[in-house]
């Protein structure tokens, strides 16, 4: 009886030490499992990372694309017509741009007269080659005026006050009462829809019917450029076109996150729609308008290509007038030819 409990203790020490052994088996199995676990996910990190951040550029061009569609369907919509865009920018914002451009488009129209105006700073300067401009007609907000003009070569200049309106349109008329000249300056504001993918700060601008992705690290990449057109339609006729887009912004708040974009189609305007002479297209530019310097910057190149090799007579489209480190100038070539030129404004309002 004693050898049987002996036989029964020693049994059940048995037992207990391999159910440990299992136990501590299990344990170390586990440890493996995670150890191992552990450096796939070190391995793998980087590309979970870069999938991340893909799929979140992904989201926000999406969103962009989404935006600038909308924003030129309201464009070209009637006036007051409205249109609403829900947005999935979980981690990104939509942000105005305020003051990214301003065009300033001169041209003469009646006759044979040439009016060289400027503006410089708050002041238009103005000169009448021929003498013939009687009254000069400045419309804007809160610069309204008119001006008899009594020295007819002089050189004249008028103070506008203390800032240029977002629209002025400045019209010259002769002694016959006929218009001779008009000059049209428009500021531009445009969005930016931007957020932060794996610490940096990715952005695409929506500026004037232009689009740039910006990428931390990598050249902005002009995805859509503004709305010009210059071509020679037969011998010695141009025909030329810009289409501006404005987005009002001032209904915006660029601290609060957007879920819904409401678009509203504030007016769309015909600025020249003429035969005209002596064209003078100037754009004050900032860093956030890179399509349209970009755009200007190939026009010029492309034009001194023709200088360089003696052909420059054969150069149609526009190209330089004078080119500074802010303001850059261009007309339409053939320089001899006449050009059939329009210019139109279309105003789309973020509203509430």
């Amino acid at each position: 009886m004693r050898d049987a409990g002996l036989f029964c203790t020693m049994g059940s020490e048995a037992d207990g030490d391999e159910g440990v052994s299992e136990v501590i088996g299990v344990v170390l199995m586990l440890s493996m499992v995670i150890s191992i676990m552990a450096t796939v996910f070190t391995v793998l990190s980087p590309y979970l990372s870069d999938i991340n951040a893909a799929r979140s550029w992904s989201a926000l061009t999406t969103n962009a694309g989404a935006i600038e569609e909308r924003i030129s369907t309201a464009a070209d919509a009637a006036n007051n017509s409205v249109f609403i865009l829900p947005l999935q920018l979980d981690e990104g914002r939509v942000v105005p741009l305020l003051g990214t451009e301003r065009w300033t488009i001169a041209a003469d129209l009646f006759g044979n007269e040439r009016v060289d105006m400027t503006l410089n700073g708050t002041f238009v300067e103005f000169i009448s080659v021929n003498g013939t401009m009687r009254r000069i007609t400045i419309t804007g907000a809160g610069v309204d005026q008119v001006r008899a003009v009594d020295d007819l070569r002089e050189m004249i200049q008028i103070d506008i006050g203390n800032h240029l309106p977002d629209l002025m349109i400045i019209d010259i008329h002769d002694h016959q009462d006929m218009h001779i000249h008009r000059l049209v300056s428009v500021n531009i504001d445009g969005l930016r829809v931007t957020s932060n993918i794996d610490g940096g700060t990715y952005s695409i601008d929506l500026v004037n019917g232009a689009m740039v992705q910006n990428i931390p690290g990598e050249a902005p990449v002009i995805t859509q450029e503004p709305r010009m057109r210059c071509e020679l339609v037969e011998q010695n006729r141009v025909r030329a076109s810009v289409a501006l887009l404005d987005i009002n912004v001032s209904a915006m708040n660029s601290l609060t996150r957007i879920s819904t974009l409401r678009l509203q189609n504030q007016g769309n305007l015909a600025l020249f729609d003429d035969v005209v002479r002596n064209l003078d297209i100037r754009v004050t530019t900032s860093e956030r308008s890179i399509a349209t310097s970009t755009f200007i910057s190939e026009l010029s190149n492309e034009h001194a290509l023709y200088q360089s090799i003696g052909i420059e007579d054969l150069y149609t489209g526009f190209g330089p007038v004078k080119t500074s480190a802010k303001t850059q100038a261009i007309t339409a070539y053939p320089l001899t030819a006449s050009i059939e030129f329009s210019l139109s404004l279309q105003t789309v309002g973020v509203i509430e």
